[in-house]
């Protein structure tokens, strides 16, 4: 019925937890483990298992490129992605619909569930990207995938997931909505969005770039949902990036970032949009403060919420051992 596609780089820790959460709930499950590039025993590991079920291949680094792989291999009827350091909880026997099915989950303990009430689908996706646009928590009609032609931007190394999927739901002639925990994402110390990397701010801004360009027909509903991606991705440069707690930088440098960030040609364009009122929006909070050039009040919401997430990893990592 479903093939279940593990993108796996030094994922020794994790992906035997992750396969077996799959043999408990879906016994019958296709589980493809793409191994892109470790360094590690991840590969050793999965070919222990010895389960004709569980199948191997490798690819070069890159999550989109895994995934895609994935793709090409799967011969079930439904598709669905699960990352190599989170949980799957089962359909609950219940068989999805349509072209793309999508199931609430787990943020850790928390349960992140989905109601549309008269809403359009891309607004809503576009409003709450973090929470929303995910390639997992989802499961796409693989006969759908192939006939449109829609695989993961291999160019995008950040944001893979949101640009995938705006383009899978604007294609997609049936989405359905379970309310089924599916899923449970765990934080990880080892996860991509916990280490420093430089190159990730030019990622995001490749990754919203592709996504204006997809929308940039759409109603005009979706054209002020929008803004909130476009926030909720600044927030997440100063969050991860300008205003990371562990960076040693001076934080005049820190905030001429952010400025720099704010005057970027991507950027600028949709965040001058932004009012005064939009202060009282919590996800538009610290980019209005930068749109406004307080730049030391944004910043330190970001450093706050930076000091916020290194602790709940750190509660999780306890947990674990």
């Amino acid at each position: 019925m479903i093939s279940i596609i593990i993108p796996a780089y030094n994922a020794a820790a994790t992906i035997e937890r992750a396969i077996y959460s799959v043999q408990k709930h879906e016994p019958n499950a296709e589980i493809i483990v793409v191994e892109n590039g470790s360094t590690d025993e991840t590969a050793d590991l999965v070919r222990k298992l010895e389960d004709k079920n569980v199948i191997l291949v490798h690819s070069e680094k890159g999550v989109a490129k895994a995934r895609n792989i994935g793709i090409k291999a799967a011969t079930r009827e439904w598709i669905a992605f699960l990352d190599a350091d989170d949980l799957w909880l089962g359909t609950g026997g219940i068989k999805p619909e349509g072209d793309i099915a999508f199931y609430d989950y787990y943020k850790d303990s928390a349960l992140i569930s989905f109601k549309l009430k008269g809403e359009e689908i891309l607004p809503w996706l576009l409003s709450k990207p973090t929470l929303r646009m995910t390639s997992w928590a989802k499961i796409f009609k693989r006969s759908f995938l192939i006939e449109q032609r829609i695989l993961f931007d291999e160019s995008l190394w950040v944001g893979e997931d949101a640009e995938f999927l705006l383009r899978a739901v604007q294609k997609a002639k049936t989405v359905k909505f379970y309310g089924y925990p599916l899923y449970r994402y765990c934080r990880e110390t080892t996860s991509v969005m916990r280490s420093i990397n430089d190159k990730r701010t030019e990622g995001y801004l490749q990754m919203l770039q592709s996504v204006k360009g997809i929308i940039r027909t759409a109603d005009n509903m979706t054209q002020p949902a929008y803004l909130d991606f476009l926030c909720a991705h600044v927030n997440l440069i100063g969050v991860h990036d300008i205003y990371a707690y562990n960076i040693k930088l001076p934080w005049q440098r820190r905030n001429e970032m952010a400025r720099a960030l704010i005057n970027n040609k991507i950027i600028y364009e949709d965040i001058i949009k932004l009012r005064p009122w939009d202060f009282m929006k919590l996800q538009r909070l610290p980019s209005s403060l930068f749109r406004y050039n307080m730049c030391t009040a944004g910043g330190l919401i970001c450093f706050a919420r930076s000091i916020y997430n290194q602790k709940l990893v750190q509660r999780k990592k306890m947990r674990i051992i």
